[in-house]
């Protein structure tokens, strides 16, 4: 039958939000631990790469669902310990940092196996891959002109703006 726009719309979505933190902390990292960006960057790479070599050990135990919800709550927790306007200590922010990446590797091996479900799964991984492009992108236009200038609570609700939207296109935009 083909895979239909709301498909791919899904799969970019969930590439952007997937890999949006990532950028956003990498951007962000002199802020987190001035002088010690590569720390930041470390702490941004680390966990995926854990989660990917143990997957064959644990993933069987979980469903779709339940990694989607993990990461995304990952994510938001991320966005919630990096905020500067909280004042969390650094090992917070670089614990908020991790989780970030955490979610990262977790919905990457997710929603690329997931794709093998889907009629035309080379298209919704094209969709994917845009989107994580598009994360570099987006993820460096809002730590340099939007994040300056929203206060503590405006990056509080967009947090869950990019929450929501993830899982909406997920649980909502992507057809089971």
């Amino acid at each position: 039958t083909g895979t239909g726009r709301r498909k791919l719309a899904a799969f970019f979505l969930l590439g952007l939000f997937n890999n949006l933190t990532f950028v956003v902390n990498s951007a962000s990292a002199t802020t987190i631990l001035p002088g010690a960006v590569a720390v930041v960057y470390i702490v941004n790479c680390v966990p995926e790469l854990l989660v990917k070599l143990s997957a064959p050990f644990w993933w069987h135990w979980f469903s779709y669902r339940t990694k989607v919800l993990f990461t995304g709550c990952c994510f938001l927790a991320n966005m919630i310990l990096t905020n500067p306007g909280f004042g969390f200590s650094t090992p917070l922010q670089l614990l908020g940092v991790g989780l970030s990446d955490l979610g990262g590797g977790l919905g990457e091996a997710t929603i690329l196996a997931l794709s093998q479900f889907y009629p035309s799964p080379s298209r919704l991984l094209t969709a994917w891959s845009s989107g994580t492009g598009f994360a570099g992108v987006a993820g460096y236009l809002l730590s340099m002109f939007v994040m300056p200038v929203l206060g503590s609570w405006a990056r509080l609700g967009l947090a869950f703006g990019v929450l929501g939207c993830y899982w909406g296109a997920f649980f909502v935009l992507l057809e089971p």
